[in-house]
C-alpha cells in the first residue's frame, strides 16, 4: 500500500506536495483537536440535569402554593358567602318581626269597638234613698265604630312578603353552592 502511495506522490510536483504535506497536517490538528472544541461548545449532560431538576422543584413547589392559595380562595368564599346568609337571616327575622307587629296593629283595630253612652246618665248607688233621684233619660244602646284599617299596613306585608320570598331564595341558592 505504501509503494503505491510513493509512486503516486513522485507524480506530484513540488508546490502539490506542500499542499498535500499542509493537508495531512490540517487533518492531524483537526483530528487531535476537534473533539476538545466541540466540547467546549456543547454543555454536558450534568449540567443539563441539574438544570432540569432545579425547574423539576420550582415547578413543584409552586403547584403546592397555588393549591393553598385556591383552597384559601376557596374558604374566603365559603365565609363570605356564609356571612352573607347569616345577615340575610337576620334580616328575615327583623322582616317576620315588622310583620307581627303590623299584623297586631292590624287586628288590634279589627277588634277595636268604641261604646257611647249618654253622658246624662249617671250612676246610682246600691241603696236608692241615699241620693236624691234624678230624672233620667234612658241609657241609649252602645253604638259600635267602625274604623278602617289604612291599605298602607296591607301593602306594606304585601312588599314585606315578597322581599322574604326573594332572601328566601338567595339563601337557598347560596347554600346550593
Amino acid at each position: 500500500m505504501f509503494k503505491y502511495i510513493s509512486e503516486i506522490l513522485s507524480k506530484f510536483t513540488q508546490g502539490q506536495r506542500i499542499i498535500a504535506l499542509l493537508l495531512l497536517l490540517f487533518s492531524i490538528t483537526l483530528i487531535a483537536i476537534g473533539p476538545k472544541i466541540v466540547e467546549s461548545f456543547t454543555h454536558s449532560t450534568d449540567e443539563l440535569e441539574i438544570r432540569v431538576q432545579s425547574q423539576n422543584t420550582q415547578i413543584i413547589e409552586l403547584t403546592k402554593r397555588l393549591n393553598e392559595l385556591n383552597t384559601q380562595i376557596i374558604e374566603n368564599q365559603r365565609q363570605c358567602t356564609d356571612a352573607i346568609v347569616e345577615r340575610e337571616v337576620e334580616i328575615m327575622n327583623q322582616i317576620a318581626d315588622l310583620e307581627g307587629r303590623i299584623k297586631k296593629e292590624h287586628s288590634k283595630y279589627r277588634n277595636l269597638e268604641i261604646q257611647q253612652t249618654d253622658p246624662m246618665v249617671s250612676r246610682m248607688g246600691k241603696n236608692d234613698e241615699q241620693y236624691p233621684r234624678v230624672a233620667m233619660s234612658p241609657a241609649p244602646e252602645p253604638q259600635q265604630v267602625k274604623i278602617e284599617i289604612p291599605q298602607t299596613n296591607q301593602m306594606m306585608l304585601e312588599g314585606l312578603n315578597k322581599i322574604k320570598s326573594n332572601i328566601k331564595k338567595d339563601i337557598k341558592s347560596k347554600k346550593g353552592q
